[in-house]
């Protein structure tokens, strides 16, 4: 399928995501994003999110953004989701 960009922001991409599977409670599912822009549009959703410092954003954009908590590591996201 190739992308048509009909979903511009992120928060329309995460409600498109949850439809697709089915989501009807969004409070159990968790956003894990490496910028402020995947809190922003968890939020919109009514989603949590954590934030990942291994990705593309920098500490100073995920620390001031509405992550409820950030990571270094892969291993202390699956130890913090279990």
């Amino acid at each position: 399928a190739t992308m048509d960009y009909s979903r511009a922001k992120k928060g329309q991409v995460i409600a498109y995501a949850l439809g697709n599977f089915g989501v009807t409670d969004p409070s159990e599912c968790i956003m894990v994003g490496d910028r402020k822009f995947d809190a922003e549009g968890a939020a919109v959703c009514g989603i949590k999110s954590i934030g990942v410092l291994y990705g593309h954003g920098t500490y100073e954009e995920l620390s001031a953004s509405p992550f409820e908590a950030l990571f270094e590591k892969p291993e202390d996201v699956v130890e913090y989701l279990k």
